[in-house]
């Protein structure tokens, strides 16, 4: 079981669709989260967080089983305490519009380079990238062009989630 019972019972499509993923291998580097209730959707990034850097997987994954799929989180190892307390260095890391620095409050240019920045210092974590209000109304395309020669170039080990009201803005 990779996600608590209560998450499974409130979006059970989106939670059985990753169990299949993550138990197949086959986990894509970007995906797109529309609609529904933002606090269901960082509790799902949360929970599969932990599964895909729970230092129990990493093990046996390292370990090189060609068959290898993730199994649920261990909950005790370092990765998945830091999640549960919500200080994880890699998961998630949050870009959202910038209403300080910018007049529109839009994801700003500046924002992203400094996220590739970071993506381009290695890890030993699989980071979860969250992009909060992905339409195009909030991500010009200025950045969301930079943002998207980088998803192309498949950053390893890293993970990208768009979250959008409306899929067809992103």
């Amino acid at each position: 079981m990779y996600f608590q019972e209560s998450l499974k019972s409130q979006i059970p499509s989106l939670t059985e669709y990753f169990e299949n993923v993550l138990l197949k291998d086959k986990l894509s580097n970007g995906y797109i989260f529309a609609g529904g209730n933002e606090k269901l959707k960082d509790l799902l990034v949360s929970q599969l967080g932990k599964v895909i850097n729970c230092s129990e997987n990493i093990i046996q994954k390292k370990a090189g089983s060609t068959n290898f799929s993730f199994l649920s989180a261990c909950e005790k190892c370092h990765s998945c305490l830091w999640l549960n307390s919500g200080k994880h260095p890699e998961v998630p890391i949050v870009i959202e519009p910038d209403t300080e620095k910018s007049k529109k409050g839009v994801i700003l240019l500046t924002q992203i380079q400094e996220l590739l920045q970071r993506l381009n210092i290695l890890s030993d974590y699989y980071r979860i990238i969250i992009i909060k209000k992905a339409e195009r109304e909030f991500f010009p395309q200025e950045p969301a062009n930079a943002l998207l020669k980088s998803i192309e170039e498949n950053i390893s080990h890293s993970l990208f989630i768009f979250y959008a009201d409306d899929p067809e803005q992103v």
